[in-house]
């Protein structure tokens, strides 16, 4: 089994912050409610006015959804983080006594890469550890996966943690909000942290083969839950 480590160099932020923690930790409560069948009952499609639309499932059900929002590793808020409008401009604030974000000046990103749905500004998170993987291991930081209902986006950036040496902040935007006020509660996830190993790659296409499409659908088709009960592996991450 391969480790990651998170080594901290902020004492005060160890002792009172949350340390990292898996992302099966953090899952969101929308997520958690929503339910796993379009209707009530065990039948393997499910139809509308009498016409087939599809598997009697919901994203609840879809595994490669699921593995998105479990895989590696998270950092959540250590307080309650409030954005404010005052006098046209974007002011913030923490409620806990260590430092949480700081910003990028404008300069150092493009206003076009933002998009039009955030503020022209670029803030970072401060983590204040050193991820240390095995040699030829890296790590993916970036948004957490699948979390669109966040008011926020991490960039996403690959770190090789097997030789880097120092601690990480990760940059951020915030998308705009309506009203004075807005509070990001204590123990959101900000980052998903997943380690990877690192391997040359190369590339093939292959033409197109009739009936190949057909005989995928029938393999997916024929057993409920094909894809986790047949070519589904069980992720850890601990």
């Amino acid at each position: 089994m391969a480790l990651i480590e998170f080594i901290p160099t902020n004492e005060l932020k160890s002792e009172l912050a949350e340390p990292p923690k898996p992302m099966s930790k953090v899952m969101p409560e929308w997520y958690r409610k929503f339910p796993s069948k379009i209707v009530d009952n065990d039948t393997k499609l499910y139809t509308r006015n009498g016409q087939l639309i599809g598997a009697n499932a919901t994203v609840k059900k879809c595994m490669p959804f699921l593995d998105a929002m479990t895989g590696g590793y998270t950092w959540t808020l250590p307080c309650d983080l409030e954005f404010k409008h005052v006098d046209h401009k974007l002011e913030y604030a923490w409620a806990c006594n260590i430092q949480i974000l700081s910003e990028h000046i404008p300069e150092q990103f493009s206003s076009e890469g933002l998009g039009e749905d955030s503020f022209n500004h670029v803030f970072k998170w401060l983590f204040d550890y050193v991820v240390k993987t095995p040699s030829g291991y890296s790590t993916l930081f970036t948004h957490p996966l699948n979390r669109n209902d966040l008011p926020f986006t991490t960039f996403a950036g690959i770190v090789d943690t097997d030789t880097h040496p120092v601690a990480m902040n990760f940059p951020f935007k915030l998308n705009k909000f309506e009203g004075d006020s807005l509070v990001i509660p204590e123990g959101t996830p900000i980052v998903q942290m997943i380690p990877f190993k690192r391997e040359q790659w190369d590339s093939k296409v292959h033409k197109y083969t009739k009936g190949n499409r057909d005989r995928s659908e029938h393999n997916l088709g024929k057993t409920i839950n094909a894809y986790k009960n047949k070519w589904w592996n069980k992720k850890s991450y601990r």
